[in-house]
């Protein structure tokens, strides 16, 4: 839990999403198993925090440590597997990707998903809003935020 925490302050200026149904089936299938950790932030917490960049919520499953850490990742895959992948790195061991579902007609972005994975964690964060700021929100997941 822990490093769930320390991993949304890290993200939290991306941070925001809402619920969607594939996600809600995420949160209900693994909400009662061992070795899963589920947050939820509405608007009116991210705003507290300053979030912007169109995000208006954000929702997390991690999982730590569980025999069913494969099908989670499994089940993660399968979730992301209609989204576009804008982004992918590696870190400290570590394995980043970033999807969203830009739509072709009007370039809004209205879901954005980070999956992380290493040997033996993973954690799926989806964030939902109108109109995410992909060019604005991606420099602050990757530390290049403010011009750096």
């Amino acid at each position: 839990m822990k490093r769930l925490i320390i991993l949304f302050l890290a993200l939290f200026p991306l941070s925001a999403v809402a619920q969607n149904s594939d996600f809600s089936q995420l949160v209900k299938r693994y909400s009662k198993e061992r070795g899963f950790t589920i947050v939820q932030l509405s608007r009116q917490l991210l705003d507290t925090m300053g979030v912007e960049d169109g995000i208006e919520s954000m929702s997390a499953i991690s999982a730590d440590d569980t025999p069913m850490l494969k099908e989670f990742c499994e089940d993660a895959q399968d979730m992301v597997a209609n989204l576009y992948n804008v982004m992918s790195f590696i870190n400290e061991g570590k394995d980043v990707k970033i999807y969203s579902n830009r739509k072709a007609s009007n370039g809004k972005i209205t879901l954005l998903v980070i999956f992380i994975r290493s040997d033996n964690a993973a954690t799926f964060i989806s964030l939902t809003g109108q109109n995410i700021e992909l060019e604005k929100a991606l420099p602050k997941v990757v530390g290049k935020g403010n011009g750096a």
